[in-house]
């Protein structure tokens, strides 16, 4: 047993070794699946995708499924599978990610086609261009010609189509790399993040150091957590909980902590001083632990007030585009930061919390936060209840592929940016309020509309009782009208 365990260890690191050159793996079974009977087929399927993605794609064939999930999951050294019908459904919903089901020739075939997915971790640009990929092989003749061979008439996209219906959105290409980019150094004050909308940022100073430190309690009294204002706690799970914003507070934005075996791990955004200092407190209503790791989701450049004042002690952990947005304010970066590319997974003990940059969608660089033990996802602003959202840096094509994504990891309960703990179906709610505004928008700009014609134009009678309907609508219309003229209609000023 022991020389078999120094033969896996050795072979796991061959793997990561070996294959450096390739930057993509396909694995399969042969004959386990309808779709991919032979090593030939997966092999022209992997060779068409090399060329389209421009990148090598390695085959690996494995002898059962068991493991290639093992390969795809626990190692990592997969990236793109096929499994049969029967072992997806089989498996906890969190293990893969979906990303195309197929229409087959023949109509008497299996009802439920076997899924092509991809293991975590992948960057959701690295997710679309495959499904580009997928999803436009019967476009060409040599794709229509892979896909006879195949037996099947085409890739579609799991759940709802990425044309968006009738919006006919068209699937992004991937696009080129940023080479260390620089987030450009401006400071006017966009509008108010989320709802309840934030006070008016303060002067853009560094903040005062504190006066004198905190004192220690007496020695023989145990601290006791003092009350606050800014949030209600609720158990989730075992260990997880939401901290969701009080209307009217100095809280503007709902935040979560997971608590370990030796610290929390809390979450959210738009935190100034008072609302940091809160949820200290909230943690301390349920565990004497302390945070010691903050995992800020997003920033919105100009508001120089907000996310730079956490209590000593503290870490903080963000995608890179939002260090490079913090970055770019006036003020300087005074904790302990921690910023990813693609994911970053924490394991406190028991509880696994799976951080995913998410890239655009709400900002630039939002980031996804899963515990899966608990199928409890913190959405962060990325989703709305019953309100029009703040879409003042949005980027509208990305926020509704982000949506789909987060409906098909099938969480159990998901804290919204504001508002109370929900399902997977509020995700869809708040999809088909952003299809409709967004087709609302597409129409003015096909009607040659200026910014303002449509802002007069565009009413949404149905949404009219979300909350921000007044507020925000126009601001929202003027962020929608430019990114869409600019990157879906190809119709710059």
């Amino acid at each position: 047993m022991h020389i078999r365990s120094i033969f896996l260890t050795l072979a796991i690191l061959l793997a990561l070794v070996l294959p450096a050159q390739a930057k993509l793996t396909l694995g399969v079974v042969p004959g386990a699946n309808q779709l991919l009977q032979s090593e030939k087929q997966a092999r022209a399927l992997g060779s068409l995708m090399a060329t389209r993605l421009g990148e090598k794609v390695k085959v690996r064939t494995f002898k059962s499924e068991a493991d290639l999930h093992d390969w795809l999951v626990r190692y990592g050294t997969v990236d793109l599978a096929v499994f049969s019908r029967d072992y997806y459904q089989s498996q906890p919903v969190w293990e893969f990610q979906l990303l195309a089901n197929y229409l087959r020739i023949d109509p008497s075939g299996p009802v439920d086609p076997d899924p092509v997915v991809a293991r975590h971790g992948l960057s959701p640009q690295k997710i679309r261009s495959i499904q580009n990929v997928l999803l436009t092989l019967e476009s060409d003749a040599e794709g229509n010609r892979l896909l006879e061979n195949f037996q099947i008439k085409r890739f579609v996209a799991p759940g709802a189509r990425l044309d968006l219906e009738a919006l006919d959105f068209p699937v992004q290409p991937e696009p080129p790399p940023v080479v260390k980019p620089q987030a450009p150094r401006e400071s006017p004050a966009p509008a108010p993040p989320t709802l309840p909308a934030p006070s008016p940022p303060r002067v853009a100073k560094p903040a005062p150091p504190l006066q004198q430190p905190l004192q220690q309690p007496p020695p023989l009294k145990k601290p006791v957590a003092t009350e606050q204002l800014s949030f209600a706690v609720k158990q989730l799970a075992e260990g997880v909980y939401a901290a969701l914003a009080k209307p009217g507070s100095t809280a503007t934005s709902n935040c979560f902590f997971v608590i370990g075996e030796e610290f929390v791990v809390a979450g959210g955004s738009h935190m100034t001083r008072e609302v940091a200092s809160d949820l200290a407190t909230a943690v301390r209503s349920v565990t004497d632990k302390p945070i010691r790791q903050f995992i800020l989701t997003h920033h919105h450049k100009g508001f120089s007030h907000i996310d730079f004042d956490f209590p000593a002690g503290q870490s903080v952990i963000m995608s890179w585009q939002t260090w490079q947005s913090l970055d770019s304010e006036v003020r300087d970066i005074g904790y302990p930061a921690l910023f990813f590319s693609e994911g970053l997974t924490l394991k406190l003990g028991k509880r696994t919390v799976i951080l995913t940059n998410m890239d655009k969608g709400h900002t630039d660089g939002d980031t996804l936060i899963f515990v899966p033990e608990a199928g409890v996802l913190f959405a962060s602003d990325l989703l709305y209840v019953n309100s029009v959202g703040y879409m003042g840096e949005g980027y509208m094509q990305e926020w509704v592929l982000a949506l789909e994504f987060m409906e098909r990891l099938g969480a159990k309960q998901i804290i919204p940016g504001f508002g109370p703990v929900c399902t997977t179906s509020e995700i869809s709610h708040f999809k088909n309020y952003f299809k409709s505004f967004l087709t609302a928008v597409i129409a003015r700009i096909e009607a040659g509309d200026s910014l303002e014609q449509a802002q007069r134009a565009i009413s949404l009678p149905e949404y009219r009782g979300y909350a921000g309907y007044d507020q925000l609508l126009k601001q929202n219309i003027a962020r929608a009208y430019q990114d869409l003229k600019d990157n879906l209609l190809g119709q710059p000023d």
